[in-house]
């Protein structure tokens, strides 16, 4: 799994500039059909010119033009052809970018891990992934092949204007910069005002989530209606941030059409002065040049006025940069492993491993030393929030110690040998996740290519076989969100059975039975003793009654280890 490159000091447009190397090839794709529109277009208003000054000025039959308008109608259909074939492969361009940035994004969330990933809520999350990653289609689909457009079409057709009169080619150079010009200056604040709808836009996601979650506690303390208020005002806020930047997008579009109407205009004004006899700057016109000068003066301002219409994308793609790049730039533990040592054992050893969180003064683990023998079971206790989990997520590479290290066989636990430890590790959270779909797919999670035997032994050895094949469809019973259409203690049954499944070298469990009645508990026990007598076990727990059969036992607290008589 290949992670996204690091992305610091970088602005918003040059961040979404360099994405384009995603899809180059589609990119210029996209600009060459424009060029070749552009192209067909001027020759279509050669022959429209052709026509109207032969059947006005020369006086010729309708059968002496007929070729030159079957050739109109032929480059008006080419033309639209063109303008297809421009949308679907510009839509191919942003699809390919976007796909690719939501795999980045997805894989920069997997190299956070389950600790790092809290520091933002669940629906900021999903915005990121889907609204924020969407607003970028526009960038990609339109306005970055008109951005190449808007300069090469231009100079196309300025040429073939001085080609007919040297001071008309002056008039449109000279004032197409003020369209740029004024285009930027209207929307220099555009990029700010959509980072801030985008931001609205997460916090509502993330507030609307969290009060569907939370739904029935709301009901229950009767607080909805207080609720209600709540995400009514976070939606009025985000309605706001929406129509400013409307707002900005229209001004720009409306300065835009006034400069290139005054442009025209003036142009429309020299040539007609020019044909009365009452100019003689320039080259002589006819109507036929005139009349073809006059036709591509708006086509010179058309790319300019396309890249003013996709402005506001431009924008609203560099607001959604702002929090993709903030994301991407999240230092985490995780990282693709460059080498793969081999461990001839799993001899586990903290060594002065010390962790504090940015948030706490003082470290919630000290200095802490331990061995842990292959085979050997271990339990661990202590009181609540004394860094129980803390030392688990260490040992599992979410965190990384602040000072200390970590040896796996007297080789160090660094973010380049992580991918290859986790092969070993087969681990169960106290409160395991579940995923949408049915049991099978969630067990397969942990080994894809497993067989049918092998799912219903793994279920058999966490006794969850009893109740997953009394279930509708039994394996291939399809589960909600949030393990929903199973009890806590049968979720949990289920995760066993996932880490079972993977036959791991070191279990790391944080409180397995912590969802099981009486009977179920010594049961879950009672397999777990018997399926890990030959692998290292590491046990966060509570319970007394779990201690009888460790081989050791250590209490944490004030961030050090003690061994526990018994």
């Amino acid at each position: 799994m290949a992670l996204v490159r690091h992305n610091v000091l970088l602005k918003p447009s040059r961040w979404l500039m360099q994405q384009k190397n995603l899809a180059r090839g589609w990119v210029w794709l996209t600009v060459l059909i424009g060029v070749v529109s552009a192209l067909l277009l001027i020759l279509q208003l050669h022959y429209l010119a052709k026509i109207i000054d032969a059947v006005f000025i020369h006086h010729v039959t309708r059968q002496a033009v007929m070729t030159w308008l079957l050739w109109v109608l032929i480059l008006i259909v080419l033309r639209a052809v063109l303008a297809w074939l421009k949308e679907i492969v510009g839509f191919k361009t942003s699809a390919t970018i976007r796909q690719r940035l939501r795999r980045q994004i997805l894989q920069k969330l997997t190299a956070l891990g389950p600790i790092l990933s809290q520091q933002k809520r669940t629906g900021e999350w999903v915005s990121c992934v889907i609204e924020q990653v969407e607003a970028m289609h526009g960038f990609f689909a339109q306005y970055l092949p008109q951005m190449w457009l808007s300069v090469m079409v231009p100079l196309i057709i300025v040429a073939v204007v001085f080609s007919f009169n040297w001071l008309a080619g002056v008039i449109l150079l000279v004032t197409a910069p003020l369209i740029p010009l004024f285009m930027a200056l209207v929307g220099m604040g555009a990029a700010a005002i959509n980072q801030k709808n985008f931001q609205a836009l997460s916090r509502m996601s993330a507030h609307f989530l969290d009060v569907l979650q939370g739904l029935n506690t709301l009901k229950l303390f009767n607080r909805s209606r207080q609720q209600a208020e709540q995400v009514q005002k976070v939606s009025d806020d985000y309605r706001k941030t929406t129509m400013q930047t409307l707002r900005i997008a229209f001004l720009s579009s409306g300065v835009l059409e006034f400069f290139a109407a005054c442009s025209v205009a003036l142009l429309a004004t020299y040539l007609g002065l020019t044909l009365l006899g009452n100019i003689h700057i320039g080259h002589s016109v006819d109507l036929y040049s005139a009349l073809f000068i006059l036709l591509l003066a708006p086509e010179f301002f058309l790319p300019l006025r396309e890249l003013s219409v996709h402005y506001h994308a431009r924008a609203q793609a560099v607001g959604a940069a702002e929090e993709i790049i903030k994301l991407l730039n999240i230092p985490h533990p995780l990282s693709i492993a460059a080498t793969h040592p081999l461990y001839p054992s799993f001899v586990i050893t903290f060594q002065q491993v010390s962790f504090a969180y940015p948030t706490q003064k003082n470290p919630i683990l000290d200095q802490v030393n331990l061995t842990v023998k292959p085979g050997e079971h271990i339990a661990i206790i202590g009181a609540s929030g004394v860094g129980k989990s803390t030392l688990l997520n260490l040992l599992l590479g979410f965190l990384q110690p602040t000072t200390g290290t970590i040896l796996i066989h007297d080789v160090a636990l660094t973010v380049e040998s992580m991918d290859a430890w986790r092969c070993h590790l087969g681990w169960l959270s106290q409160n395991p996740t579940l995923f949408r779909g049915s049991i099978r797919d969630n067990l397969l999670l942990a080994k894809p290519d497993a067989t049918q035997t092998q799912l219903l032994q793994a279920l058999e050895h966490a006794y969850a076989l009893d109740f997953v094949q009394a279930l509708p469809q039994g394996i291939d019973t399809l589960l909600g969100e949030q393990n929903l259409g199973l009890s806590g203690g049968q979720a949990q049954r289920i995760a066993l059975a996932r880490v079972y499944l993977k036959n791991p070298d070191v279990l790391l469990l944080d409180e397995p039975t912590a969802s099981l009645d009486q009977d179920s508990q010594q049961l879950v026990m009672q397999s777990l003793q018997t399926y890990a007598h030959d692998k290292t076990l590491i046990l966060l727990t509570h319970r007394l009654d779990t201690l009888k059969k460790m081989d050791r036992v250590l209490a944490l607290s004030d961030g050090r280890l003690h061994e526990v008589a018994r």
